[in-house]
């Protein structure tokens, strides 16, 4: 079982991108704007919706009285560290960054027919993979589903490989027929907890309201859901210290739990919400993680 801890993408780590950040016009202090009105920050990478009519000179990110933040902009959304935004194109989408070292790289809420990722260092390449994230159809017990049934597609890619380059440019590249999609990227560091065992369980928390009226009537306020993941582990009872000082380190912080590259189901963004170690032995300990998703 691993986890990645998000290296926070800063400018300075951004090279380019295939994605024009262009939603909206870019603010301006002379321009007289209507209520709904809606503009970008390139400053910040966020789109904001005017709340009252006029002009101000100060800048959206710093007048909550006149404008309100909507969101990150299309091309910063797969960078922005949260969940339930995309970054979406025709076609393609490429991506080069700098993040320095970095060893796990996961990219959620796909939503295409390929991803390369390709590291160079001083213009050699120094790794490169594709990924076809298309799921097998082995399962069909028929001609007719195996022919015309939905495409299905994992919806999350994890690359927990990449070489340990300081000075290294990393570029990310999905393809697709259409709409091409990316929720999120999430790289940085690396950690081994322990080997995951059989009995773990998956789920969602859906954060949805039924409600009944006094004639029985019911209204369903759909909302949104967070995924949520108990795994048990094994791990060698001399690494459990090492292992409850790590999990302490992220008790506050959303890290990428992968208890399985194969299951898209058993890859979390989220918190560790409880977690226990159980230690009959001096050789071999047992731990119970249970993970939370982000909303």
């Amino acid at each position: 079982m691993r986890y990645i801890v998000p290296t926070e993408i800063t400018d300075a780590m951004f090279v380019s991108s295939s994605v024009p950040e262009n939603d909206h016009a870019a603010w301006s202090a002379i321009t007289a704007y209507v209520l709904g009105d809606r503009v970008i920050r390139t400053a910040t990478h966020s789109i904001y919706e005017r709340l009252v009519p006029g002009t101000t000179a100060t800048a959206p990110e710093a007048d909550t009285v006149n404008w309100a933040r909507v969101g990150p902009t299309n091309r910063w959304a797969m960078l922005d560290g949260a969940v339930g935004t995309v970054t979406s194109a025709t076609d393609s989408i490429s991506v080069v960054l700098q993040p320095g070292v970095v060893r796990g790289l996961a990219l959620l809420d796909l939503d295409v027919d390929g991803i390369t990722v390709t590291m160079t260092v001083g213009g050699d390449v120094v790794y490169t993979r594709t990924i076809n994230p298309i799921a097998s159809q082995e399962d069909c017990d028929n001609y007719f589903d195996y022919f015309f049934s939905a495409i299905e597609r994992q919806r999350v890619v994890i690359f927990s490989d990449l070489p340990p380059y300081g000075d290294c440019e990393l570029a990310i590249v999905a393809t697709g027929a259409g709409t091409v999609s990316i929720g999120s990227c999430v790289l940085g560091a690396m950690y081994e907890l322990g080997t995951a065992l059989a009995g773990a369980t998956t789920g969602i928390i859906d954060y949805s309201r039924k409600m009944v009226d006094d004639f029985g009537v019911v209204t369903v306020a759909e909302r949104s859901y967070s995924k949520r993941m108990s795994l048990p582990l094994m791990l060698s009872t001399r690494a459990v210290d090492v292992a409850a000082l790590r999990l302490a380190k992220v008790r506050a912080k959303p890290v990428v739990w992968i208890g399985s590259e194969s299951i898209d189901s058993l890859v979390v963004y989220g918190f560790v919400k409880d977690w226990s170690v159980d230690i009959p032995g001096l050789t071999i300990s047992t731990c119970t993680l249970e993970i939370e998703g982000l909303v």
